[in-house]
């Protein structure tokens, strides 16, 4: 088990580092600020990998990653996208109860629903988009989830009075805002594995 910043800027550690075989866990930031870094070997053993593992590791140029490793990541995206899907399914066959369970009044029950049918729509891209942006934090790479959750949340402010007002589309406007939003940040993130900008493979 390498420990929360067990490995961090006090620890004098540069170039190539090797984790040793049978760890199971790296924690949160267990390389934070390790700015010497330069290539870190995971063995087999590791089963976790913890949010932002390697946080600020500037000079990180190369991690090798076994293949059973690397398939953490992997299931855990498809795993999350079927998730959403269960809860799509879900809550498309109870959205009444389910509102209502959540605080929903008879009187904003028909606006409740209005807003929850995208919603849940798009569960399967947002709990997509959750494990890709912790997959990228996980490596270090905060600036890169950082722009996908950045740029959905400017095209939401932006697309919500175009689609409540200028539309009329009234609270579903804002449900469609917020899955267009939900959308983008999804294919931003996605495009940092597809185009190789991160070391897993999906």
């Amino acid at each position: 088990y390498i420990g929360n910043h067990l490995i961090d800027a006090n620890t004098s550690i540069s170039g190539s580092y090797t984790i040793k075989n049978g760890t199971k866990c790296i924690a949160d930031d267990a390389f934070y600020k390790c700015s010497s870094l330069t290539s870190v070997s995971i063995p087999d053993s590791v089963t976790s990998i913890g949010d932002s593992a390697f946080s600020h590791c500037d000079g990180l140029t190369n991690i090798e990653i076994p293949d059973s490793v690397m398939s953490i990541g992997s299931s855990a995206f498809y795993s999350a996208i079927i998730l959403g899907l269960v809860i799509t399914v879900f809550s498309l066959l109870f959205m009444d109860p389910l509102l209502k369970l959540l605080g929903s009044t008879d009187t904003a029950l028909e606006y409740a629903r209005d807003y929850a049918l995208y919603i849940v729509l798009g569960a399967p891209i947002m709990t997509g988009s959750f494990v890709l942006n912790n997959l990228l934090r996980s490596e270090g790479k905060s600036k890169l989830a950082m722009i996908g959750l950045t740029a959905g949340g400017l095209l939401n402010i932006a697309l919500d009075p175009l689609f409540i007002f200028s539309l009329d589309m009234g609270i579903s406007g804002a449900a469609v805002a917020t899955l267009l939003s939900q959308l983008t940040s999804f294919i931003i993130l996605l495009s940092m594995f597809v185009f190789k900008k991160s070391i897993i493979t999906l």
